[in-house]
């Protein structure tokens, strides 16, 4: 048997919502999943009338929001401030 099993600590709310959303996707990821029948053979479950998910497809798509919205932050067009030389203090408000 070459199943191999990992334990971790959580030490924080915002890791275990983390590890949470990952296990989730995990669970709920179906696209290549069988179930071992009593004989030791193997079907493929019947997914009529549910979605399909694809844990891979999640993640990747996670985390091309989490790089556009980090792009977003630097993007010197959209976050830069105007500030006169001098300062205001030599203008008429």
């Amino acid at each position: 048997e070459r199943r191999v099993e990992a334990f971790m600590e959580v030490r924080t709310p915002e890791t275990r919502a983390q590890v949470n959303e990952v296990l989730s996707a995990l669970a709920a990821d179906q696209e290549k999943a069988r179930l071992l029948q009593p004989d030791g053979s193997y079907e493929k479950p019947d997914r009529r009338g549910q979605q399909a998910v694809c844990a891979q497809e999640v993640f990747c798509e996670e985390a091309e929001q989490a790089a556009k919205e980090q792009e977003d932050l630097t993007d010197p067009v959209k976050t830069r401030v105007f500030v006169p030389l001098g300062g205001t203090e030599h203008m008429e408000i």
